[in-house]
C-alpha cells in the first residue's frame, strides 16, 4: 500500500482498548517494540509501519503487549473481515461503521472499502476518531493525498463533540 506522504506502508497495526495518547515514555517504548516486531517479520523499514490505537487515554501498557504475541499471530493473518475490524475498533460506538464499493476505472475493476470509529463520550472521557480507507486502485500518493485532504476538511476534521476534538485521530 502507498502512504499519502509518498512512502510505502508494509503494515498497519491498530490496537483497541488503550489509546496511545498521554502515555509518555511507556507509550513510546510500546510503539518502538511494535515497530521492531513488524520489522523482524517483514524486513520493512520503521517508517513503513503505521500504528493506530483507540481506547482509554493516559494509561500506559507494557511494551511487549503487541510485540510479544505478534509473531504468533502473523502466520494466522488472512484476508480482512472488514465488518469484524470495524467492530473491533468501535470501542464505545453503538455500531460498526463501514462501506465498500467496486467500480470500473479505465475498464478495470477497482475496489474501495473504509471503516471508521466515530467520536463519542468526549466528556468525561475523550474519544478517538479512526478511519481507514483501502483500495486496489493504481493511484499515486499525490492523488490519494489530494482526495483525502479535500474531503476531510469538511468532514473528519470538522467534527467536534462538546466543543472538543479528539486527542488521537487517525
Amino acid at each position: 500500500a502507498l502512504s499519502a506522504s509518498g512512502g510505502r506502508a508494509a503494515a498497519l497495526v491498530c490496537k483497541a482498548g488503550h489509546s496511545n495518547a498521554f502515555t509518555g515514555p511507556a507509550g513510546e517504548a510500546k510503539n518502538a517494540a511494535t515497530v521492531a516486531a513488524v520489522q523482524a517479520l517483514t524486513g520493512c523499514k520503521p517508517h513503513e509501519v503505521y500504528l493506530a490505537a483507540t481506547g482509554v487515554i493516559g494509561q500506559p501498557v507494557a511494551p511487549d503487549l503487541i510485540a510479544g504475541p505478534l509473531p504468533g499471530l502473523w502466520g494466522k493473518l488472512s484476508p480482512p473481515d472488514w465488518h469484524a475490524c470495524a467492530r473491533t475498533i468501535a470501542t464505545t460506538d453503538t455500531y460498526p461503521k463501514g462501506a465498500g464499493a467496486t467500480a470500473l476505472i479505465d475498464g478495470k475493476p477497482v475496489a474501495i472499502a473504509g471503516i471508521a470509529k466515530g467520536s463519542g463520550m468526549i466528556a468525561p472521557d475523550m474519544a478517538t476518531m479512526l478511519a481507514f480507507i483501502v483500495t486496489d486502485a493504481a493511484l499515486s500518493p499525490a492523488v490519494i493525498q489530494g482526495l483525502v485532504a479535500r474531503h476531510v476538511a469538511t468532514s473528519f476534521n470538522a467534527i467536534t463533540v462538546d466543543s472538543d476534538t479528539s486527542t488521537s485521530d487517525t
